[in-house]
């Protein structure tokens, strides 16, 4: 089954912790998919932990009270990045 994921990529992590707010984790565009032993759809983040999209497209951004986890925003790429970038090659081919 085919979950609506966030367009910003990060997700709470699946595990079962007691902590109020579980770590969010990026999951990059073409993840890897498992399947946990309740038969939940997991997706692999940057990092490696397996997220779950509590949030679905997450429109509301809740994923803001979680705290990051340091390895994925190390891979994050930065959409100012993107846009500058992306700007240059459009005037490039001028």
């Amino acid at each position: 089954m085919n979950l609506p994921l966030p367009s910003h990529g990060w997700m709470p992590e699946a595990d079962d912790h007691t902590a109020p707010h579980r770590p969010a984790h990026w999951v990059p565009p073409g993840c890897h998919k498992a399947v946990g032993a309740d038969g939940q759809v997991l997706y692999l983040a940057q990092c490696g932990v397996a997220c779950y999209p509590n949030y679905g497209t997450d429109p509301t951004r809740r994923i803001a009270r979680h705290g990051l986890c340091s390895d994925c925003e190390l891979h994050v790429p930065c959409p100012i990045c993107t846009r500058e970038e992306d700007e240059l090659n459009r005037l490039r081919l001028r």
